[in-house]
C-alpha cells in the first residue's frame, strides 16, 4: 500500500499541503513574529499591507495576520481533529450495532439519524454550540453531533455487507461471540472505507468550525481561529482586503490538501477503483 500511496499525485500533492499547514501550526511560537493578539496601536503599523515585514499584513489594531493565521491554526486543526475522532468514534460505533444486530435496534437507530440527517449540518452545529456555550469542548461536541449521522450511515452500511461474508458465517457457526466477531472481523474489514470518511471529514470539521467563529458562536472570543481572523476582517474588505482573503486562502489550501489526500486513501484501498 505504501508503494501505491507514493505513486498515487494526490496524496503527494494532499499530504504535502496538509503537512505545511500541521507544521505551520506547531511551530506558530517561532515562525510568528508576534503573538495572535499582540498589538501594536501606533498609525504606521495599522493596515500594513502584505510584504517582507509582514506577510499577510496588519489589521486595525497593528497585529500581525501572519501571526495569528498560524496561531489560528492550531485552533482550528485542533478542534476539527477532535470533532471528527469524537463524531466518527461515536457514529461508528453506533453503526456497527445498527447494522450488525439488525431488528428493532436497527430501526430506532436508523430513524433518529434520518431525523438528524434531515437537518443541515451546520444548522445542528449552531443549535449545539449555542447551547453548550463558548468553549472548545463545546465546539467540538457541536461539530461531532454534526457530522455523526453521516458515520452511522457509512458504518452501518459496511457491517450489512460484511456480516453476510462465508469468514463471519464460520466464525459464528464456530460459537464466536458477536463482540468477537465485531472486533476480530467486522471493523478490521470496515476500516478501509472509515479512513476515507474521517480524512473527507476532517477538512469539513474545520470549515464547520470555521463558519460557527465567522458567525461568532462557539470558540472564546480571545481564540485566534481561522474564522475569527476572517470575520475580523470582514468590515475592511474595501480597505484592506487582506484581512480576510489571506486567512481565507489557508483555510482553502488546507481543506484541498486534506481532500486530496482523502480522495488519494480511497483509489488505493478500494481495489475496484485503484488501477495499479
Amino acid at each position: 500500500m505504501l508503494r501505491r500511496a507514493k505513486r498515487t499525485k494526490a496524496i503527494r500533492i494532499g499530504g504535502l499541503l496538509f503537512a505545511l499547514a500541521l507544521l505551520s501550526a506547531m511551530m506558530a511560537p517561532w515562525l510568528g513574529p508576534a503573538g495572535p493578539n499582540a498589538q501594536r496601536l501606533e498609525l504606521e503599523f495599522q493596515f500594513r499591507p502584505p510584504g517582507p515585514n509582514w506577510l499577510m499584513g496588519t489589521d486595525e489594531f497593528g497585529r500581525d495576520v501572519f501571526s495569528r493565521v498560524l496561531w489560528g491554526g492550531r485552533w482550528s486543526l485542533l478542534v476539527g481533529l477532535g470533532a471528527v475522532v469524537v463524531g466518527g468514534g461515536l457514529g461508528c460505533a453506533i453503526g456497527f450495532v445498527a447494522g450488525y444486530f439488525g431488528g428493532r435496534v436497527d430501526r430506532v437507530i436508523t430513524a433518529s439519524t434520518n431525523l438528524l440527517m434531515s437537518f443541515p449540518s451546520i444548522m445542528i452545529g449552531l443549535i449545539a454550540a449555542a447551547a453548550l456555550g463558548s468553549s472548545i469542548v463545546s465546539v467540538v461536541g457541536a461539530i461531532g453531533l454534526s457530522v455523526l449521522p453521516r458515520f452511522v450511515r457509512v458504518a452501518r452500511g459496511e457491517v450489512l455487507v460484511i456480516r453476510e461474508r462465508e469468514f463471519v458465517m464460520s466464525a459464528k457457526a464456530s460459537g464466536a461471540s458477536d463482540l468477537a466477531i465485531l472486533l476480530r472481523h467486522i471493523v478490521p474489514n470496515s476500516a478501509s472505507a472509515l479512513i476515507v470518511m474521517f480524512t473527507l471529514y476532517f477538512p469539513y470539521a474545520i470549515l464547520v468550525e470555521s463558519s460557527l467563529s465567522f458567525l461568532g458562536i462557539g470558540m472564546p472570543a480571545d481564540s485566534a481561529t481561522w474564522g475569527r481572523v476572517v470575520a475580523d476582517g470582514r468590515e475592511y474588505l474595501r480597505i484592506a482586503p487582506w484581512l480576510s482573503l489571506c486567512p481565507g486562502a489557508v483555510i482553502l489550501v488546507t481543506s484541498l490538501g486534506l481532500n486530496l489526500l482523502g480522495d488519494g486513501l480511497r483509489d488505493i484501498l478500494d481495489p475496484k477503483v485503484y488501477i495499479g
